[in-house]
């Protein structure tokens, strides 16, 4: 998904930068993770790592554009 996402930010003409997290970072997120959303799934914790992890990398008042996730709460269906 980089390369379409660094195509994307090209042709919107917006800065592209890649966060990537290994498996101890995504660990030392999880519990975070539980204890914001009070909550524990594998999907939920799957999501949520990743855009936690995102909020931690972005400097404050920077915007990310992403849609991961979304696909997967829904199973692919735009109309649930």
């Amino acid at each position: 998904e980089f390369t379409p996402a660094k195509e994307l930010a090209e042709i919107l003409q917006s800065a592209h930068r890649e966060c990537q997290f290994d498996r101890e970072e995504a660990k030392a997120l999880l519990q975070e993770v539980v204890e914001l959303n009070q909550v524990f799934d594998g999907l939920t914790a799957e999501i949520l790592i990743q855009i936690l992890f995102l909020i931690k990398a972005v400097p404050e008042g920077q915007v990310v554009l992403t849609g991961y996730g979304s696909d997967l709460l829904y199973w692919g269906d735009v109309g649930a």
